[in-house]
C-alpha cells in the first residue's frame, strides 16, 4: 500500500484553520465522570480548531463573544505561536482539537504546535486519539527501536487518518527530533480503548516473555460491534485470570523484565478491561460516556508513567477536547 502518496484532504478553496483559545486553566481536559486530573498542577483546555471562510480574515471575527478567544492563521508555522508561551509554560496539558479528522492543515498544525511547545515550553509528550496499544508501536519507531513504519501504519494501525502523508511527516519529524535531542526525547501515546487488538498482542508478548501461559482472546472486534453476553463473560474471565497472574507473580516478573515493563503490560490489561466494560453496555450513549471517561484515565496514566516533568499536547476531535459535554453527564 503506497501510503506515502496518500495525502490528507485539505480544506475547501478559500478556507483556513481557525484556532480558538479557551481561557480555562486549572481544569480537567475531559469533563466526563469524576476524574479531573486533579493531581496535575495546571491545565490549559485550550485549542479548538475549525474552518472559516477566507472572508473572515478581511473583516475580522464578527462574533463579539468569540473574538477575544480567536486567533486566525493564513498559514501554519511554529513562529506564529508565541502568544501561547506564557499559558503553556504554566500548564501541564494542552488540548488541541480538530473539527474534522484527517484534514491536512490540522495535522500540520499539530506538528508545528508540538515543535513550538517542545522547544520553548518543555513539552515532551504527544497523546493522540488512537488506541494505547497501536501508539506504542509508533512510539518505538520514533525512539528508533524499530524501522517498520509502513508495517505499523498498514498492519497495526486501524485508522485511515494515520496513513496520510502529513501524519507520516509528523512521525518522521518526531524521530528526527529525538535523534538530535537524546536528553529530552519526545514520546507519542494513544488514549483510546475502542479497539484493543494491539493491546492484547503486546500483553500476550509480555506474558510469553515472563513464561506465563494464560490464554488471552485476540479482541478483533471494536467497541461498536455487538457481542453476545456469553462471549463477554468468557473474555472477562480470561482477563481476570491474567490480573490474578500479575498479582501473584509481581515480584518475579519485575525481577525478570523490570518495573516499567510490568506497569506498561498491566496497563494494557486495564485498557482491555475498559473495552470490555464499555462494550457490555446496552445503550450506545453509555459507550460514548465511558469512552471519554476512560480516555481521561489513560491520559492520567500516561503522565504518571512519564514521571515528573511530563507535559503533554493532546490531539483529538473537538468533542473530546472541549471544556464541556452534551452527552447528559
Amino acid at each position: 500500500m503506497p501510503i506515502q502518496n496518500r495525502s490528507a484532504p485539505n480544506p475547501k478553496e478559500g478556507y483556513r484553520p481557525l484556532v480558538l483559545i479557551a481561557l480555562a486553566a486549572d481544569r480537567g481536559f475531559i469533563q466526563a465522570g469524576d476524574t479531573p486530573l486533579a493531581h496535575h498542577t495546571r491545565f490549559l483546555v485550550a485549542l479548538l480548531s475549525c474552518l472559516l471562510p477566507a472572508s473572515a480574515y478581511a473583516g475580522g471575527i464578527e462574533n463579539e463573544e468569540l473574538r477575544p478567544y480567536a486567533t486566525t492563521f493564513a498559514g501554519v508555522e511554529s513562529g506564529q505561536l508565541g502568544f501561547l508561551r506564557e499559558r503553556a509554560d504554566a500548564s501541564t496539558i494542552i488540548g488541541l482539537g480538530e473539527s474534522t479528522h484527517g484534514t491536512g492543515d490540522y495535522t500540520d498544525l499539530t506538528r508545528e504546535m508540538l515543535g513550538f511547545l517542545a522547544a520553548e515550553c518543555g513539552y515532551n509528550t504527544l497523546i493522540i486519539e488512537t488506541s494505547v496499544g497501536e501508539a506504542a508501536y509508533l512510539n518505538e519507531y520514533i525512539q528508533s527501536q524499530r524501522d517498520d513504519l509502513t508495517h505499523i501504519l498498514t498492519q497495526v494501525n486501524t485508522s485511515w487518518r494515520y496513513q496520510t502523508t502529513q501524519f507520516i511527516e509528523l512521525i518522521e519529524w518526531m524521530r528526527r527530533y529525538n535523534l538530535s535531542h537524546t536528553d529530552t526525547p519526545l514520546e507519542i501515546h494513544g488514549m483510546e480503548m475502542q479497539i484493543v487488538a494491539a493491546d492484547a498482542a503486546r500483553l500476550l508478548a509480555y506474558l510469553q516473555r515472563v513464561g506465563d501461559d494464560s490464554p488471552l482472546p485476540t479482541f478483533e472486534s471494536h467497541l461498536w460491534q455487538p457481542a453476545s453476553r456469553a462471549e463477554h463473560l468468557r473474555q472477562y474471565q480470561q482477563l481476570n485470570a491474567v490480573f490474578d497472574a500479575f498479582d501473584t507473580n509481581r515480584e518475579q516478573w519485575i525481577a525478570s523484565q523490570g518495573e516499567s515493563a510490568y506497569q506498561v503490560a498491566y496497563h494494557h490489561a486495564e485498557v482491555i478491561k475498559q473495552f470490555l466494560l464499555a462494550s457490555a453496555q446496552s445503550r450506545e450513549q453509555r459507550k460514548h460516556d465511558l469512552r471519554d471517561l476512560y480516555m481521561s484515565e489513560n491520559v492520567e496514566w500516561i503522565l504518571w508513567h512519564r514521571g515528573q516533568g511530563a507535559k503533554a499536547l493532546i490531539w483529538a476531535h473537538n468533542a473530546h477536547i472541549a471544556d464541556g459535554v452534551d452527552n447528559g453527564i
